[in-house]
């Protein structure tokens, strides 16, 4: 599911990225869609840690100092770390005092901070829900949530996937999460990666199975497409 976003500040040169990293539900919009990067590929929690060079506090305090007023933390930031090729990075993510979730993150050469444009409520059963997806040649990266569940897999087809497991929101029912889903064709052209990631869960209820879609690849020419990775 895409979801509508307001862009409160993006800087962004996803093209020359070396690397970084959509579920159901109900309610929500739309999530931009900008370009893709590239990360790991393992277990959870075993993401890369954060360069020595990046300053999460002193990112979040420039972060921050720049929100209008109607986009500031009813409480958090929660942050997610995750791999981003040979590093690693932070991403922020906050809930508004109206209910929407806007998320920062510093990757280099660029910035984004965004926001949906609507409440995101936690709904009354347990989901995953897409934020953020991205792509370039390296691969995809996606930022989702998972309310009242526990993911503890994730995979592209055979293959298992290193992830982010940040902390949560909405007094622990919500949990955010980032995974990169490389290219494990990086010579073809913009990196592309097709079909659903799966997700494994676990629930109050027991283990549960749910998917994340990655971006469709209408522009891409068949030749491409049969060249991509399959997560399917």
């Amino acid at each position: 599911m895409r979801r509508a976003v307001t862009a409160v500040a993006v800087v962004a040169a996803w093209a020359v990225l070396a690397g970084c990293g959509g579920g159901g539900g109900e309610a929500g919009a739309s999530v931009a869609t900008p370009p893709k990067p590239s990360a790991p590929s393992s277990t959870a929690a075993s993401a890369s840690p954060v360069p020595p060079s990046f300053d999460p506090e002193a990112y979040w305090a420039e972060v921050a100092s720049g929100l209008a007023a109607g986009d500031r933390p009813a409480e958090g930031p929660a942050q997610v770390r995750h791999s981003t090729g040979k590093g690693g990075n932070v991403t922020f993510v906050w809930e508004t005092g109206d209910g929407r979730v806007c998320w920062a993150m510093q990757q280099s050469p660029g910035a984004i901070t965004a926001c949906l444009n609507d409440p995101l409520p936690i709904g009354s059963k347990p989901r995953v829900q897409e934020l953020y997806q991205t792509g370039g040649v390296y691969g995809d990266f996606i930022l989702f949530l998972a309310d009242r569940e526990k993911v503890t897999s994730l995979s592209c087809g055979t293959r298992d996937l290193a992830f982010g497991e940040g902390e949560t929101l909405s007094d622990g029912r919500r949990t955010v999460y980032a995974v990169h889903v490389p290219d494990s064709q990086p010579d073809t052209p913009e990196g592309d990666v097709s079909g659903k990631v799966t997700v494994e869960v676990e629930r109050s209820s027991g283990p549960a199975t749910e998917y994340l879609h990655l971006g469709d690849r209408d522009d891409a020419s068949a030749e491409r497409f049969e060249q991509s990775t399959k997560c399917d």
